[in-house]
């Protein structure tokens, strides 16, 4: 069994490690020799012994337990759905109308003539500014600073959808509805993440209460008697 760095084998009987030499058996009991891996090293040369198998240990997070809702994920998976929804509406623009028809000033002659723009570039463009811009608000939202920016920004566009709901329309006043849940529903969670934010959890959840012998149980054993007086000098 060629090996570029001595092999040393185990027998389990003497539990005596020695090197890899012609005999298989160990020199004083006869016991057939294990590898290091669990082997024994004669199958291990005649081709017969078991493929050794490689145990993938659980893994462990060194991270600090927490107890508590965590707002503050909940409310940066709020950001990164709303910028979702304005990328998505940008994309439905740019497939629904590519292109636009723009009155554009001829400069030679005066007059104003129909140019016709291919809208997709810009909106690949505009799609790609607000991933940037709301990929960077998702990840300052950790900050309670931000979170209180935005809640203040949710206060006052609420405020303004009440004051425009008297003069629109049933089509304008249910959407106004949905938009105000929507705000209520930003401005609850960013609340909650100031009011009961996440914490670390105890070491020791519960004291442990001492354990009291029950009526119907066994008085303990009591203690031994104390060792004898040695005899008085003579």
């Amino acid at each position: 069994m060629a090996a570029s760095a001595p092999v040393a084998v185990c027998c389990p009987n003497c539990w005596k490690w020695t090197e890899v030499k012609n005999s298989s058996t160990c020199k004083r009991c006869g016991t057939p020799l294990v590898l290091p891996d669990g082997r024994r090293l004669d199958q291990a040369r005649d081709g017969t012994a078991p493929t050794p198998v490689s145990l993938k240990a659980p893994t462990v997070s060194l991270a600090p337990l927490t107890v508590g809702t965590d707002w503050v994920s909940i409310a940066r998976w709020i950001v990164a759905a709303h910028g979702a929804l304005i990328v998505l509406g940008i994309f439905a623009i740019g497939l629904l109308v590519p292109t636009v028809t723009v009155p554009v000033v001829d400069p030679n002659t005066g007059q104003a003539i129909l140019q016709t723009v291919n809208v997709r570039p810009l909106a690949a463009l505009a799609a790609f500014i607000v991933i940037v811009f709301y990929a960077g608000f998702v990840w300052l939202t950790k900050y309670g600073i931000v979170r209180g920016l935005v809640l203040a920004v949710t206060v006052l566009e609420a405020l303004a959808t009440l004051g425009r709901m008297s003069s629109e329309a049933s089509v304008g006043i249910a959407a106004s509805i949905f938009a105000l849940l929507v705000d209520a529903g930003v401005g609850f969670v960013l609340i909650m993440s100031f009011a009961a934010p996440q914490r670390r959890a105890p070491l020791h959840a519960e004291p442990q209460q001492p354990v009291l012998v029950g009526a119907g149980a066994p008085p303990p054993p009591p203690p031994p008697p104390p060792p004898p007086s040695p005899p008085p000098l003579q």
